[in-house]
């Protein structure tokens, strides 16, 4: 029994895994931020709470302040910052000036 539970363990975190890259790509497709896991605890800056090892934390490319998903979540369509309202929005303006981009 501990060695099907294991084996389903070690499906549950290659699913976990995946489930984290997804909502690792989603999030930098719609801002102009940093999504990663580390290895330390650290505190999230809207909430204050507890960001545990291992946890998705997202932290915009213009600021330090590094934030829980979820809790970044309600600004996400202001893209600012809620501690230094610096923005995290993408640019579409320079991106549709790219060359090759048909625009």
């Amino acid at each position: 029994a501990s060695a099907t539970r294991a084996a389903a363990s070690g499906t549950d975190e290659a699913a976990d895994r995946e489930t984290q890259q997804a909502l690792k790509r989603r999030l930098q497709s719609l801002g102009d931020v940093v999504v990663y896991s580390s290895s330390k605890y650290e505190a999230c800056s809207a909430s204050g709470r507890p960001i545990p090892p291992g946890t998705l934390r997202v932290r915009p490319r213009r600021c330090d302040h590094v934030f829980l998903v979820e809790c970044l979540m309600p600004y996400w369509a202001e893209g600012v910052c809620p501690v230094c309202r610096c923005s995290f929005a993408l640019d579409h303006r320079s991106q549709e000036a790219l060359p090759g981009s048909g625009g």
